[in-house]
């Protein structure tokens, strides 16, 4: 059986975004599609990470090699970002590569373009902007502890909303928010938070029923609301 090639691209309305483009390529040691985010250009641009399933096990199995330590064996200190630099066994080249992907990344945003991650599919938003997780804190060891939380999510979240996609009679009858929490000191390095918002007259009980979903560090549900 032919494996499924993992797909990662960059998400941009216009413009020469090679940096982060290449930078997140020799990361991941993967070629990086472009897709072409909806939007007029100048201002509106932006930059989206967007992955799927196999796309987003690379990117997280690459972020823990990196940054392991910070993310799982120090999880109970009160300043977890302090360990991420004093990994020793992680190759420095490595290690460079990650620094040079939130250096172009914060780049992009010191120019007033949005950074954000997500999901190559499902869609619920016709400007492929609300179904994704902003970022805005971009040092290396947020762009860590994101990726990281996203890439474990990223299946049981895909999932969850290819189902509520599926019975929608047209597009756009609901709409998706997500963001991921602060860390928790000594308990969690935050949560993911996946919210459907119904147009008007739609019931979510068609869609499952479930209008809001919170997913720990590992993409278990700790949460659940249920449409009574």
């Amino acid at each position: 059986m032919a494996q499924t090639v993992p797909q990662i691209s960059l998400g941009i309305v216009h413009g020469n975004h090679s940096e982060v483009e290449v930078a997140l390529s020799e990361f991941t040691e993967q070629k990086i599609g472009r897709s072409n985010v909806f939007g007029l250009a100048g201002p509106n641009d932006l930059v989206q990470i967007i992955a799927d399933i196999p796309g987003w096990k690379i990117i997280g199995g690459a972020v823990a090699t990196v940054y392991f330590k910070a993310l799982i064996g120090e999880i109970a200190k009160d300043h977890w970002k302090e360990y991420g630099p004093k990994i020793k066994e992680v190759p420095a080249a490595l290690q460079a590569k990650f620094v040079r992907l939130a250096n172009a990344l914060k780049r992009e945003s010191d120019n007033e373009w949005p950074v954000s991650i997500g999901l190559t599919e499902p869609v619920f938003c016709m400007h492929d902007r609300s179904d994704r997780v902003s970022l805005h804190d971009l040092s290396p060891e947020e762009l860590a502890r994101n990726l990281f939380i996203f890439s474990h999510c990223a299946q049981p979240v895909s999932e969850w909303l290819s189902g509520v996609y599926a019975v929608q009679k047209q597009k756009y009858e609901v709409s998706v928010t997500m963001q991921i929490t602060g860390r928790i000191p000594g308990e969690s390095l935050g949560t993911l938070i996946v919210e459907l918002h119904p147009a008007r007259d739609i019931d979510l009980r068609n869609y499952g029923g479930v209008s809001r979903r919170v997913y720990d560090q590992y993409g278990k549900i700790i949460e659940e609301t249920r449409v009574s």
